[in-house]
């Protein structure tokens, strides 16, 4: 497995560096400023420029509308963290599971109007990631439960999540996107496949997408090198970003094609506060695709990165809303607790529409309108009563 996301561990972590006033250099550290990756030369004078206004003069106090996963996956909890939100046809609906330790997965949805929770299980072990295919909502399974032959992915229609499961040799489906009237799913897959299949039917079958380097064919080992992570499209083109080395790739003339890596040109401030580790958000905005990366970058030409500073913030999210880009952040305050701010972002730079604070971070979030929902991860050596409480803001 090559994703580290114990996040529960992570927390733990974080809170005793904070206590001890330790300092542990490449992982875990409070002076986060310290950590901003290096600037190469594809990210020189690249750097946008920032609008800030004082945290105190925007604070406020979410209230508490449930915890879903209380009462599910035993003593495991990582597999009780939302690893993605999405608001949706009057519904909240949080991804949850841990396909290292396969504890199952349950789909949380809150109902905006009703106002009440209800728990779906679904034969995966973890969703990572919603995403809209079809005119739907959609969910990449990551871990399905069936055999090796075929991947899943869930599609919910008419109240209920239906499985999709007509992906060849799809161990795990990553991620995926719909561009162009094609429906692109990056995989884990067996030795000699390759990690990206197409449909061209809506989903009822899938191929295999060849893939070449430096004008090679590329054979897959059926390592976690060969794992299309991420899929975006940016510009009109859709890309698939292979592997630790984050090795782009562009689909054209029916395959994908190498173009750069990002391996020495993308910063990760550390695993141990990430819960996705390379599984980053990535959300393309007005041509531009954005990458929460625990730092942030804005990315118009995959050869060229720009680094947004955050002032020292951990950027955890990134939700678009109404041709808005928010991103959340947190950093730990001076009496340990979290300080977890939402922004807008654009080309110019960004701006704090208000924050919060907390024994927990933020690590996830869905907007709805002047609506904002948040996930706290689950640590209970932390906070037995906040750990897994999603909260409530809207703004008046």
């Amino acid at each position: 497995m090559y994703r580290i996301k114990h996040l529960s561990t992570c927390i733990v972590i974080m809170g005793l560096c904070f206590l001890v006033g330790c300092s542990c250099q490449g992982e875990v550290t409070n002076d986060l400023e310290a950590m901003q990756p290096p600037i190469t030369e594809t990210q020189q004078d690249s750097e946008q420029n920032t609008q800030t206004d004082s945290p105190e003069e925007r604070t406020v106090i979410p209230e508490v509308i449930g915890r879903p996963y209380e009462n599910t996956f035993g003593n495991n909890e990582d597999a009780k963290n939302a690893w993605d939100m999405i608001v949706y046809d009057g519904k909240l609906f949080l991804g949850s599971g841990d396909y290292g330790r396969n504890s199952g997965c349950r789909i949380a949805c809150y109902d905006l109007v009703e106002q009440n929770w209800t728990l779906c299980k679904i034969p995966d072990e973890e969703i990572n990631e919603f995403c809209i295919i079809g005119g739907k909502l959609a969910a990449p399974g990551i871990d399905p439960r069936g055999d090796w032959s075929l991947g899943n992915y869930y599609v919910y229609e008419n109240g209920e999540w239906n499985t999709v499961r007509t992906i060849p040799g799809g161990i795990h489906n990553f991620s995926m996107v719909e561009h162009d009237g094609l429906i692109f799913a990056g995989l884990g897959v067996l030795e000699g496949q390759t990690p990206v299949a197409v449909s061209l039917d809506d989903g009822k079958t899938f191929n295999q997408v060849p893939f070449y380097k430096d004008g090679e064919p590329w054979c897959v080992q059926h390592s976690d090198n060969d794992r299309a992570l991420n899929l975006f499209v940016l510009r009109d083109r859709v890309y698939a970003v292979i592997g630790p080395d984050e090795c782009v790739y562009i689909y054209e003339d029916g395959c994908f094609k190498y173009v750069t890596e990002w391996y020495n040109k993308i910063g990760f401030q550390s695993s141990f506060w990430h819960p996705r580790s390379h599984f980053y958000e990535a959300v393309t905005y007005h041509d531009t695709l954005y990458l929460a990366t625990g730092y942030l970058f804005a990315v118009t030409d995959v050869e060229y990165l720009t680094f947004i500073s955050m002032e020292g913030s951990f950027v955890w999210d990134l939700y678009v809303d109404n041709d808005t880009l928010y991103v959340l952040t947190s950093r730990q305050g001076e009496n340990g607790e979290f300080i977890c701010s939402v922004y807008t972002v654009n080309e110019c730079g960004h701006t704090l529409l208000f924050c919060f604070r907390d024994e927990i971070p933020a690590t996830s979030f869905a907007v709805n309108g002047s609506e904002f929902y948040f996930f706290l991860p689950y640590s209970t050596f932390i906070s037995e009563q906040r750990s897994g409480c999603v909260l409530k803001y809207r703004i008046e």
